[in-house]
Order: structure tokens, then sequence, then C-alpha cells
């Protein structure tokens, strides 16, 4: 996250520094400059989403590899009866919820 914040900073400094060269107007710099912000505030809050959605992966996999019980809407999810597969949960044969298909944004973390 701090990349994108660096890089909207360098953008509005050169910005600034080619206005003070005259080779940008001061209208156009003030329009490149409130992009630049607005891309940089969206960069960020995408970032900070990346970084909740890792950080909740990261605690349902800790959960499910230590044998605890996930609740996933109307299922309990454990090793016994799931397997953990990319982003989501798969019933196994031997489960009486066998085929079904749980994604990771249906589960509560502790």
């Amino acid at each position: 996250m701090i990349q994108v914040i660096i890089l909207g900073v360098i953008a509005i400094i050169t910005l600034y520094s080619l206005s003070k060269l005259n080779r940008v107007s001061e209208k156009n710099l003030k329009i490149f400059s409130a992009i630049s912000l607005l891309l940089t505030v969206l960069f960020v809050y995408i970032e900070l989403d990346n970084d909740n959605y890792r950080e909740r992966v990261q605690k349902l996999t800790l959960q499910y590899t230590q044998d605890q019980n996930i609740s996933c809407g109307e299922h309990t999810v454990n090793q016994t009866h799931y397997n953990m597969a990319s982003n989501s949960f798969i019933a196994k044969q031997s489960s009486k919820d066998r085929g079904v298909i749980i994604p990771f944004k249906e589960c509560k973390t502790d």
C-alpha cells in the first residue's frame, strides 16, 4: 500500500514541477492533481480490501488445519466432512452434504 501512496505523491510533485516550468497550465495541473489524488485513494482502498481478504483466508486456513468447526451459513465445515480448495470448501463424498461447494465469503472467522 505504501507504494501506491508514494506513486501518488510522486505524480503530484512531478505535475507541480512541470507547472513551475510553464509546461502545464494551472487548469491542467488542477485536473491532473485531482485525478492523481482520486486514483491514489482508489488504489489504497483496493489494497486495504485485498489485505482484509488475505487475512480472512489465513484465518480460515488456520482454523481448518487445526480441525476447528467453521460456521459457513447453514453448514459447519471441518476436515472430517470437507476439503479445502481454492477459496472454498468442498464437501467430501462421505459427507451428508456431498457435492456442496461453500465459498470462503460465506464463512465466519473467529
